[in-house]
């Protein structure tokens, strides 16, 4: 607001003054875009390498750090009720053979096929995770021994069917030995659980492997 009578000088001091607020008005409000801009583009950034953190970068399947926290999730509801809980650990057979009669190029190819069937083949609710090497890890919340047996089985033979070519044109054969274990009486927590799924892998290797092995 002016009073009368204006002048000349006080006028345009005037509104050199609120030229000048409009501006820093502005300046303000792209500063606050800015901002609120580079904070998005941060939760983005933070957010991709959180799953780059938890994704195993060969199979594009959750990792043995997700793998864990996931399990620890699932055991934790199970104890909340009267909920089931199973894992399967896989492991490739004679995969150290593969590399070394065919090569490691070739061996990255089979873990990625043998990933692709297992994902392909698992049910809605199982969790498949590359444990390690040519290990898998499947949890399956809310399943029983016997579904969990009947889920391995079909990955088993899902896998079996796979028609891998070396670049000689030989038929590589790629078959999987599988543990399974249910969350029950002397399971006293997860990694009781994991072992348990583990001891019946070592089973199915030492029966003669391309077969799944039930430890309930």
């Amino acid at each position: 607001y002016l009073t009368k009578p204006l002048t000349p000088k006080l006028f345009f001091a005037r509104l050199r003054a609120a030229q000048r607020v409009v501006q820093l008005q502005e300046e303000l409000a792209f500063d606050r875009e800015q901002m609120v801009r580079f904070s998005n583009e941060l939760s983005i950034a933070n957010k991709r390498l959180q799953q780059q953190a938890l994704t195993d970068a060969l199979t594009d399947l959750p990792n043995r750090r997700f793998a864990m926290e996931r399990l620890e999730q699932e055991w934790a509801l199970t104890q909340r009720g009267e909920r089931a809980l199973s894992c399967m650990m896989l492991d490739i057979d004679h995969f150290k053979k593969i590399n070394d009669t065919f090569g490691h190029q070739l061996g990255d190819e089979a873990l990625k096929q043998v990933a692709d069937a297992l994902r392909k083949t698992a049910r809605a609710q199982d969790v498949v995770c590359r444990w390690g090497g040519e290990e898998f890890l499947v949890i399956c919340p809310d399943t029983g021994a016997t579904a969990a047996y009947q889920a391995a089985e079909r990955m088993r033979v899902s896998v079996e069917s796979l028609r891998m070519l070396a670049p000689d044109g030989r038929h590589m054969p790629l078959t999987l030995s599988i543990g399974v274990a249910e969350k029950g009486e002397g399971i006293a927590d997860m990694n009781a659980l994991i072992n348990r799924a583990d001891d019946s892998l070592y089973a199915a290797k030492t029966q003669g492997r391309n077969r799944t092995v039930l430890n309930s």
